[in-house]
């Protein structure tokens, strides 16, 4: 999944500000010639004492296991990181990837609890359902 990423790197290159079709389309695209599904901007309520407080959208969810985060800056910082892991610790733990359209391809594997439980807060998705990039998925933040 990574080495296809860095494909999508290289058509993209660095013009590409975080959103813009080019890089948050072709990455989805990619993936699913791969096999793997891939929902584009997933959003997550934020349950915070039973009361939502607000709403995180996550760029990608790859097979309802791992969230992809798109950034395009300079270099990647820790407030990138820290929203990586908050998105994980909403979504009840779990693993995303940080991916960064800079001068150069960067990209950090983060792990929020337990890897094996990937997402468990995440609403799963067959292969009969109809992917609703709209559907909220309701996880307690506390």
């Amino acid at each position: 999944m990574i080495a296809r990423t860095c494909s999508c790197a290289a058509v993209a290159g660095s013009a590409y500000r975080a959103g813009d079709f080019g890089t948050l389309a072709e990455i989805p695209m990619v993936l699913r010639e791969m096999g793997l599904e891939a929902i584009e901007e997933r959003h997550i309520k934020v349950i915070f004492h039973n009361k939502v407080i607000g709403t995180f959208w996550v760029d990608i969810v790859v097979a309802g296991k791992i969230v992809i985060e798109i950034k395009a800056a300079k270099e990647l910082e820790p407030r990138d990181e820290a929203q990586l892991l908050n998105y994980l610790k909403c979504a009840g733990g779990g693993v995303g990837l940080l991916v960064n359209f800079g001068r150069t391809l960067t990209y950090r594997r983060l792990v929020m609890g337990d890897p094996e439980a990937n997402l468990p807060n995440l609403v799963a998705l067959n292969a009969s359902d109809s992917p609703d990039p709209d559907a909220a998925i309701d996880s307690p933040c506390d």
